[in-house]
Parts: C-alpha cells; structure tokens; sequence
C-alpha cells in the first residue's frame, strides 16, 4: 500500500501541468474571442 505522501505527491504531479494547460487554454480563448469581437 502507498504512503499518503507518495499520493499526495503524484496527484499534484499529475494535477499541476493539467491545471496549467486548461489555464492557457482558457486565457488563449479569452484573448482571441476578445481579439476577434
């Protein structure tokens, strides 16, 4: 059985580039639905 640490580091190396691409994604669809009205 995994220690919590051991899943709590792997959710957040899991989490974190998957939080980061839906941020850019959202921002570069903010800007460009802002660029085009």
């Amino acid at each position: 059985m995994l220690e919590p640490g051991t899943v709590l580091s792997w959710w957040l190396a899991a989490a974190l580039p998957l939080a980061l691409a839906t941020a850019c994604g959202f921002l570069a669809m903010i800007v460009t639905s802002s660029r085009f009205e």
